[in-house]
């Protein structure tokens, strides 16, 4: 069933069973991968891509769907050069980004291929999608993991 549609997977319930508990967080940062607990930090807005090094600006590597950079009409491959008329390269996008609230609108310049792009883009609250396990019961999970 998990293979042939799209339904949830019920990793919480698989998990469980196993002795691990499985729970999502909002991320604390753009290149905050998981793993822990992390810690409840003021909120930062969210656009909902990841970036990387370009020779100028910020490449933007991936961008969610339906995210506020989507909305805006960002898209994978455009290179971000500016924040409110701040520039921003990819060492400094968050710091920038980080100046704003969820809620805010800010305009973004970046260029698409030879083209010069403005977006404007309404910032949104990080979504639950960083994972984090947890042992809940050691016993069940040495059973498991050892072998038969």
């Amino acid at each position: 069933h998990a293979i042939y549609s799209c339904d949830e997977l019920q990793l919480g319930e698989w998990l469980r069973f196993v002795g691990v508990d499985y729970a999502l967080r909002k991320a604390g940062s753009m290149s905050d991968s998981g793993g822990s607990a992390g810690k409840n930090s003021e909120k930062r807005p969210d656009m909902g891509i990841t970036t990387s090094g370009a020779n100028y600006g910020a490449s933007v590597a991936k961008v969610l769907n339906g995210s506020a950079a989507h909305k805006a009409g960002i898209s994978a491959g455009d290179v971000l050069i500016a924040i409110n008329s701040v520039r921003v390269d990819n060492g400094s996008f968050e710091k920038v980004l980080n100046r704003y609230q969820p809620g805010d609108i800010i305009s973004v310049h970046g260029f698409r291929r030879d083209e010069l792009m403005l977006f404007n883009v309404t910032l949104a609250e990080p979504t639950l999608d960083t994972c984090y396990l947890t042992i809940i019961d050691e016993e069940t999970v040495k059973r498991w993991l050892q072998p038969a």
